[in-house]
């Protein structure tokens, strides 16, 4: 069984992910999920927050909202479907500590950006092990969008009547997209003079990447950890290779002892790890005239090549009627109109040039300005 679970100072339905590990060949989109059990974490008090499985996010979700608060204890209670108990040792919250995000134009190995970076200070000197995830969000323009869509009127009789052009939904043209971080993020003050994190940084940007061509934001997150649950990550870390490693890394792994165990069978393997975290999290805002004013924008993330038909064409190479390429194209959805010249000429480009819905959402985000 693999357990995900983080407990914070945060007011708010926590969640505990339990799933089975598979094999290595075994082709698996999600991994299987743990669904019938009793799950609780428990304080040194005596007050039980109960969790109950929540199908649709495939995870664990508290009854009621709470928090993380100084001075308690916590341990999380895992009951399977078989009767199989776990339980975990206790934790404690860390100190609290906030953090502060910034963004700065840098070149980092020779390739100029954006670098998103974090600041905290502790003057207590208590909180020393860091963690950090972050959730970025991008306005995507879509760059050969078109007023007008072409579809197929089956009542028509000549060339012209078939292929007809019609308004078109305007709201395929600007979308959001957001990507959260899959990598461990990890710093430590504790071989410091003080307990300062200064400029680190959490995300590099190149100036080529085209989600800063517009408007981006970034949500940073960070959690203060114990030296304990740092100490797993960091180890969790060094075992998976570091980016751009192939998967099969020199550092094979072995099993990485986290702070849950089986109250019957202490032999039993459990992944995971039940940690207790201070939280603060800080959003920022930018726009690429911001760092690289008056500068070419970055190239699309897709290259969108132009086909023009001309329906009054005869056949060309092998045959093919451009009628037939057009009505197919029109069908299958696979090229949509980019410009068109009536009665005759029409101009096409594949979806991600013209369509941002294809790839993205229209949804604007609430936090969006």
């Amino acid at each position: 069984m693999v357990v995900e679970a983080t407990l914070t100072d945060e007011l708010k339905h926590h969640q505990v992910s339990l799933t089975r590990t598979y094999r290595f060949e075994e082709v698996e989109s999600q991994p299987p999920v743990v669904d019938n059990a009793e799950v609780v974490i428990s304080d040194d008090l005596g007050n039980e927050y109960v969790f109950e499985y929540d199908a649709a996010k495939r995870t664990y979700v508290s009854l009621t909202e709470f928090q993380a608060l100084p001075d308690r204890e916590y341990k999380l209670d895992i009951t399977t479907g078989n009767g199989h108990k776990f339980t975990s040792t206790p934790q404690t919250l860390p100190t609290a500590n906030s953090v502060e995000v910034t963004a700065e134009r840098k070149e980092v190995d020779g390739e100029v950006g954006v670098q998103i970076q974090v600041d905290s200070y502790d003057p207590t000197n208590s909180s020393q092990f860091y963690r950090y995830e972050y959730s970025e969000t991008y306005k995507v323009v879509a760059p050969m969008w078109y007023s007008l869509e072409v579809y197929l009127d089956p009542t028509g009789s000549t060339p012209e009547e078939t292929f007809k052009v019609r308004p078109r939904d305007t709201s395929t043209q600007v979308c959001y997209s957001t990507n959260v971080s899959d990598n461990i993020i990890l710093t430590t003050t504790s071989d410091l003079s003080e307990d300062r994190v200064a400029d680190f940084p959490v995300r590099f940007i190149s100036q080529n990447d085209y989600t800063i061509s517009s408007q981006y934001s970034i949500l940073v997150t960070q959690y203060v950890e114990n030296y304990d649950t740092y100490l797993y990550y960091k180890t969790l870390k060094e075992v998976s290779g570091s980016e751009g490693e192939e998967v099969l890394s020199p550092t094979q792994p072995g099993y990485i002892i986290g702070n849950i165990n089986s109250v019957k069978n202490p032999d039993t393997k459990i992944l995971g790890r039940f940690d207790v975290s201070s939280v603060s999290s800080q959003r920022i805002f930018f726009e690429y005239e911001d760092f690289f004013p008056g500068e070419p924008l970055p190239p699309y993330f897709y290259e969108c090549e132009e086909i023009e038909i001309n329906i009054y064409d005869p056949p060309g190479e092998f045959g093919i009627d451009p009628k037939d390429v057009l009505t197919g194209m029109i069908n299958t959805k696979s090229h949509l109109l980019y410009q068109y010249s009536p009665p005759n000429i029409f101009v096409m480009v594949a979806p991600e040039c013209t369509d941002c819905t294809t790839f993205s959402s229209n949804i604007k985000p609430d936090f969006w300005p």
